[in-house]
């Protein structure tokens, strides 16, 4: 018997089929019913292509949503983008960087690919002067977008870390020292040889062209001068280079100051930046008086703008011939024609004014800077101008007249400013106001005011070394003692003279009388101690000096026959209160924070030096230290941390200095 319904073959006489349980009320048996029991067997694949065209029609629905829901998100995340470009935008015209700088790098993690962003931030970081993250913005521009003028960029903002520098080196900022020297006719500033190399560099379209220039200041040394035979100085170059298609490419060449870094008794050299009409001009403008040993100064001011590859010279003062001296109104007519540095026409104008007298040099004043590219300053020992000396002062540059003796003058000391315009005694002297009473109050303000922010100081030599019988130095026993200068004005000045005192007589209670050192040397070494004395001296060094800190970096070296050991440690002060300057002083954290970050630098400076021989314990050591056991001393931005020979390492790594940088 056979199921109508499913066509399952089911035993005679049953009642109910087997598999799907429909009564049996017919007996099927051969192919009495065979079309029925067929129809019935093909009954499940109608049923299953149902099923097919039910599945087919859900997936076809599920793509359109998924698509759908793409697109929704799509067009979230453009208006996402679309709304912190616009806002961004706001923010940058509003000049308000912090928040433009905000907006596009969300922008950027909205999609990445878009060149808008990173050329907004170049923008902003050009402004803040933030070279580190222009080329960190633009590498990633470049690696996103696959950008190839955004790739030539990036090449340009590396050139001179990657290329200019390793070849040609890196002229440091100082300060440095220059010795005066007699000479055949006069007293002449040896000037610094140990510098050369890239001054400093600057990118922006110099030629507003839409394309970006690399500008390089480079220090030439050892410039023969023509007119001192022998006589060698320091010459200043601007080098111009243009991202092309076979690379970064030199394209011009400029002599801005053919001496530099140790000329006369004071100095400066000053190159900056000023736009008029459109132009991009490079500026420059230098002093060098030699009052001192030759009565007399020299001056001039150049501008030079940068088109179609090369350097234009508006006007060099130099290149005018001599009778600019005697007529400076030559520079007023050439500067007037175009309407260019109108305050430095004016100023120039009125030079009788400024300078009581009529001095017929020119020279650039401060107020035509719209940013400065560096600056040289220096200043002999005695000063520079014979009208601020002293008696003691005039009485040494006598003696000098009088013996030929060039070191009595001192040593001149001068320094490089990168992005800074440095006050001097000589722009301050130009830049006198016509109400005199009103500019002694103002200096007397400025004066009270600098003596909290800075002070002049100066180290003292406090000698004890030991002679022998023909008064041959055999151990050298001295002290380099800071000392403020403006006491009975400032009386916490006094406070931290006699600390500093109190200082320097320890160092000589602690280690005593020396001569007892030198009684105990066998007799057949002490001739050798003639060319090599023993040595027990502590020498100092002004590491900061500004914003109410006075910081003194002093080096103890011990040499008495056996081991040398050197060691470092630091005298730091509150200007304004008189009293030491404690490490929480130095950081805006707690105490613990700031131990713990201390700790933290020394152990990731351990880390990043692993070949130096640390003893095993080295880091338990750091962990033990206390505030009130760091010594130290500052530096621009940075507590350097002083640990002793034999405090992490053996003997031979002697002492291990940690910079901090302060936050």
């Amino acid at each position: 018997m056979y199921c109508k319904k499913c066509g399952a073959e089911n035993k005679e006489g049953s009642k109910f089929c087997r598999v799907c349980g429909t009564p049996l009320k017919g007996n099927l048996s051969g192919n009495a019913d065979l079309e029925t029991v067929s129809q019935n067997r093909k009954t499940p694949k109608r049923s299953v292509w149902k099923i097919l065209i039910a599945v087919a029609m859900i997936c076809v629905l599920a793509v359109g949503i998924g698509k759908a829901v793409f697109l929704i998100r799509r067009e979230i995340k453009e208006k996402q983008y679309g709304d912190l470009i616009a806002s961004a935008g706001k923010y940058l015209e509003e000049l308000d960087y912090e928040k433009a700088e905000a907006d596009y790098l969300k922008a950027i993690d909205i999609d990445p690919r878009q060149k808008e962003p990173y050329e907004k931030l170049v923008l902003i970081y050009q402004e803040t002067n933030e070279t580190e993250k222009i080329k960190k913005i633009l590498q990633q521009g470049a690696e996103e977008t696959q950008d190839q003028e955004m790739q030539k960029r990036y090449d340009l903002y590396t050139y001179a870390d990657d290329v200019l520098i390793p070849g040609i080196g890196k002229c440091g900022e100082g300060p440095f020292e220059c010795e005066y020297k007699k000479t055949e006719y006069s007293c002449q500033v040896d000037s610094v040889h140990s510098e050369s190399g890239v001054i400093t560099t600057r990118i922006a379209d110099f030629d507003n062209d839409g394309q970006d220039e690399l500008l390089a200041a480079t220090l030439e040394n050892q410039t023969e001068r023509e007119e001192i035979q022998g006589w060698k100085t320091n010459t200043v170059w601007l080098w111009m280079y243009e991202s092309t298609d076979s690379g970064i490419t030199l394209t011009a060449k400029y002599q801005a100051f053919e001496q530099a870094l140790g000329v006369g008794d004071l100095e400066n050299e000053w190159i900056f930046f000023k736009t008029c009409k459109d132009t991009q001009y490079i500026c420059g403008s230098y002093f060098h008086l030699y009052q001192i040993t030759g009565d007399g100064l020299e001056a001039g001011m150049f501008a030079v703008s940068y088109q179609d590859g090369k350097f234009v010279e508006r006007f060099h003062t130099d290149k005018m011939g001599y009778d600019v001296v005697d007529d400076p109104d030559r520079v007023v007519d050439v500067l007037r024609e175009t309407g260019d540095f109108p305050k430095t026409v004016q100023w120039l104008q009125d030079r009788e004014k400024h300078w009581g007298y009529p001095v017929n040099y020119v020279y650039f004043p401060t107020e035509e800077n719209d940013g400065t590219f560096f600056m040289i300053a220096g200043q002999g020992a005695l000063g520079g101008m014979k009208a601020s000396m002293d008696e003691e002062e005039i009485q040494i540059i006598d003696e000098y007249h009088e013996t030929g003796n060039a070191e009595v003058l001192g040593k001149m000391r001068v320094q490089i400013y990168l992005d800074e315009y440095q006050e001097t005694e000589f722009s301050q002297w130009l830049e006198e106001s016509e109400d005199t009473e009103k500019q002694e109050d103002d200096e007397a303000s400025e004066a009270v005011q600098k003596s909290v922010q800075t002070a002049e100081v100066t180290l003292q030599k406090e000698d004890r070394s030991i002679k022998d019988e023909n008064g041959n130095v055999v151990i050298e026993y001295y002290y380099d003692k800071a000392v403020l200068e403006g006491a009975e004005n400032n009386p916490q000045f006094s406070n931290i003279n006699q600390m500093l005192q109190e200082d320097c007589d320890s160092f000589f209670s602690e280690n005593g009388d020396m001569k007892e050192e030198y009684e105990v040397v066998p007799d057949e070494r002490k001739q050798e101690l003639v060319e090599y004395p023993f040595q027990c001296i502590t020498t100092g060094e002004i590491s900061f000096n500004q914003n109410g800190i006075l910081s003194v970096k002093l080096m103890e070296e011990w040499y008495m026959g056996g081991v040398y050991n050197v060691n470092y440690h630091g005298e730091n002060f509150d200007l304004e209160t008189g009293e030491r300057l404690e490490l929480t002083d130095c950081f805006s954290m707690s105490e613990e924070e700031t131990l713990e970050y201390l700790r933290n630098q020394t152990k990731a400076y351990i880390d990043s030096h692993p070949d130096d021989g640390w003893i095993s314990d080295v880091e338990e050591t750091v962990n033990s230290y206390t505030l009130d056991q760091f010594e130290f001393y500052i530096e621009e931005g940075t507590v350097n941390l002083c640990y002793p020979t034999y405090e992490l390492g053996p003997g031979a790594m002697g002492p291990v200095v940690i910079p901090c940088p302060m936050i």
